[in-house]
Formats: C-alpha cells, structure tokens, sequence
C-alpha cells in the first residue's frame, strides 16, 4: 500500500465506524427518551466533523506527514470515535441493557470535545497554512494550546455530575 492510498484506507475504516454508530442511535432512537436524544445539533455537526478527516486525508495523500492534515484527519476521527461511543452507550443504555460499558462509551462522549474544539482549531491557527510555526516566538503558544485542551479534557473527565445527561 503507497503513502498516497494509506490514508483514504484509514478514512473508510473510519468512516464505517462513524456511520455504525449514527446507525445505532437510530435503531435505538424509540427507545431513548425525548430528553436525551441527541440534538439537532449534534446530527447536523457531526458529518460536517467527518468532512474535516476527508480535508486531512486529501492533505497526507498530498503532502505525506504534513502536521495540517494530521490536525484535520484527528479532528474526523475523533467525530467517528464519538458517534460510535455515542450509538454503543445509548443501544447500551435505553434499548440493550445488558451491554456492558455504557458509562466509559457516555463518558468518552462527554469528554472528548475538549481535545478536539480548543487544541486542533488553536493549532491549526497556529501552524497554517506550512505545518510549521512562524518563527520559535509561537512556541510558547503551542505548549499553552496543548496545556489548555489538557486541563479542559481533564476537567471534564473528573467533573461531578452526570455524563452526557443520561440517568
């Protein structure tokens, strides 16, 4: 398998994982309560996510370990990852309780958007349009990215209270 095929095989995986789990929350949608359905939000942002892995895909096959495409491909695929944890914990919760493992899927729900939102969109402002920093003066801006979206993904993973709003 060539540099260029590589990442459209890991896009497709991804992908599938993406589209099972968005299959799974609408063969449990009767049975999940009004209250926690997924909003319109969600369902409408989420292929639009995936649209990010395929932008990040075009660049590795383009321009190989470009840090540009890498940022993109992670922001997809921490979409698909949540979509399938997303359809696991509610088939797992509301239409098949005898899944286990419905909290760790919620909570990974829960606390996955920290890392995506505030680390991949402040370095891709950072490193745009090359994959490199303007000069060694942003450094310290990275590490401040990176130690934002640490302490807000630990945050969330710790914080009291229910995960993803489910009983």
């Amino acid at each position: 398998m060539g540099r260029r095929r590589a990442p459209w095989f890991a896009l497709g995986g991804l992908f599938v994982i993406w589209a099972t789990g968005w299959a799974m929350v609408a063969e449990a949608w009767s049975a999940i309560p009004a209250d926690y359905r997924p909003s319109s939000v969600e369902i409408v942002a989420s292929p639009g996510l995936v649209l990010f892995g395929v932008v990040g895909t075009l660049v590795l096959a383009r321009l190989g370990g470009n840090p540009i495409g890498w940022i993109l491909f992670g922001i997809g695929a921490a979409e698909c990852v949540g979509a399938a944890a997303l359809g696991y914990g509610m088939q797992a919760l509301f239409a098949r309780p005898a899944w286990p493992g419905e909290a760790a899927a919620l909570w990974l729900v829960s606390t996955g958007w920290a890392p995506v939102v505030l680390v991949a969109t402040l370095l891709l402002v950072l490193l745009f349009p090359d994959g490199r920093l303007p000069s060694r003066a942003f450094r310290p801006w990275a590490f401040l990215a990176i130690g934002i979206g640490v302490v807000a993904t630990l945050g969330t993973m710790f914080a009291s209270g229910p995960n993803y709003d489910v009983p």
